[in-house]
């Protein structure tokens, strides 16, 4: 996994990305390891592995921002603890690896999708749906009562109905 300093490193050096023959890696997209590049060109070999750092903190604060939006606070306290607790995140956030930018990305992606179908609402049937075709048939309305307001050919002519015997 050392490409992920190596290969910016060598870019770095010869001033362009060229390409690398001998790291099949580098024909990847190096969208997070290109981040490292900066701080690589000072010489700072530690602030990628603060970069990496830092996002898994933004991860926690993505996740603590979900759960407390959608329960409690103790909840969504606990979410972030469990999260930044877990041996995988605390191992990899010590090192400069790509794995917690992309869960990042990911959890953020995730949470945009959970609000735009939840703020999504569907106020019609489907056109397709078996009681749509029903109920324009009988040009009654979706809850089942007689729409008298609109004539056969649409119409705004209302339907009197026979008086009572």
């Amino acid at each position: 996994l050392i490409h992920h300093l190596a290969m910016p490193k060598l870019y770095l050096k010869h001033g362009q990305i060229f390409d690398l023959p001998f790291a099949e890696q580098a024909y990847n997209p190096m969208l997070i390891d290109m981040l490292f590049v900066f701080p690589l060109s000072f010489h700072l070999d530690f602030v990628p592995n603060i970069i990496h750092f830092v996002f898994a903190l933004c991860t926690g604060l993505v996740v603590f921002g979900f759960l407390n939006e959608t329960s409690s606070r103790t909840f969504a306290l606990l979410g972030f603890l469990i999260f930044l607790s877990l041996p995988c995140v605390t191992k990899a956030a010590t090192e400069a690896y790509v794995d917690l930018g992309i869960s990042y990305f990911f959890f953020l992606t995730l949470i945009l999708l959970f609000f735009v179908l939840k703020n999504m609402r569907i106020t019609q049937r489907p056109p397709h749906s078996r009681a749509t075709r029903r109920a324009r048939r009988r040009r009654m309305s979706y809850s089942g009562r007689q729409d008298f307001t609109h004539g056969r050919n649409g119409i705004g002519r209302k339907l009197s109905l026979p008086a009572a015997i």
